[in-house]
């Protein structure tokens, strides 16, 4: 991924590179001080990003995927990466929500067998 920091307080040098233009910077402009501490923000913040998601993936290969957070980056992914229409993710969302009053691991469930009906 390239990002821009904003517009160079730069000119032409005549050849082909560029050089420091003199006085204050316009609006939005940055300086080279200015775009270096930019700059360094911004691999700090990429490299925390990274560190966090590396922690998160042995997180989860230690404990596993719940389907809860299977499918909520599936809809990030269908959003993202597929440009899935908001109508298809609501439709979506609707299909996976869990349902009011769902059984929970510590109430209690009533198994009963379900008679076989014979096949045609």
């Amino acid at each position: 991924m390239v990002r821009a920091l904003g517009r160079a307080w730069v000119q032409p040098d005549g050849g082909d590179g560029w050089k420091r233009k003199r006085g204050t910077p316009a609006d939005g402009a940055l300086p080279e001080a200015e775009a270096t501490v930019r700059m360094l923000d911004l691999v700090r913040e990429h490299h925390e990003e990274q560190t966090r998601l590396a922690r998160d993936a042995d997180e989860r290969r230690r404990r596993g995927i719940t389907f809860r957070e299977l499918t909520a980056e599936w809809l990030v992914f269908l959003r993202r990466e597929k440009g899935a229409r908001p109508s298809t993710l609501i439709d979506y969302r609707w299909m996976l929500a869990e349902p009011v009053g769902a059984i929970t691991v510590s109430s209690p469930v009533l198994i009963t067998r379900i008679p076989q009906v014979a096949s045609a």
